[in-house]
């Protein structure tokens, strides 16, 4: 890994840390507070669960499967195996920094801190923090690029044939 890769790394943590300090200290808990009517909004809450609260109070899982998934992660970027394009290593860069986000406040409080809502028409979408976009986006990145080169290696073998 780059140095550019731990700065993007420690820029998104703090922006992760910074933003949750922020909402914990200026909104109240499990209140609602409307961003733009209808579409977006704040609410500050603790999460002991993943989206969705799925497997709540699961905080020894959690822990355990961050600590691998980073493992795996800074394994994979020190040893450049299976990474051979600088998209997916920039999404790997980005879940490691989610991830991270999320494990500190796992360890350090018990729970996630949680606080942007979302509306998709009349359905309110999981509760979610900067750590969370980034795991997110991170694993877009990546399936963007597989699916990518699926289409690369396939015309590339259309093309050997003609």
């Amino acid at each position: 890994m780059k140095l550019k890769h731990w700065l993007t790394i420690g820029a998104l943590i703090i922006l992760d840390l910074a933003t949750k300090q922020w909402i914990t200290l200026t909104y109240d808990y499990n209140v609602e507070y409307s961003l733009i009517n209808g579409l977006v909004y704040i609410l500050n809450i603790h999460n002991t669960g993943a989206a969705w609260s799925i497997l709540e109070g699961g905080m020894p899982f959690f822990v355990v499967s961050g600590a691998v998934v980073s493992a795996a992660i800074l394994y994979i970027l020190y040893k450049k195996v299976y990474i051979t394009d600088s998209v997916s290593r920039w999404g790997l860069v980005i879940i490691l920094a989610g991830t991270w986000g999320n494990l500190y406040d796992r360890i350090a409080l018990g729970y996630v801190r949680d606080f942007m809502g979302v509306f998709i028409g009349s359905y309110a979408f999981p509760i979610f923090n900067v750590a969370d976009s980034c795991i997110t986006i991170g694993v877009a990145l990546i399936i963007i690029r597989v699916l990518f080169e699926k289409e690369v290696k396939h015309d590339k073998a259309v093309e050997s044939k003609s």
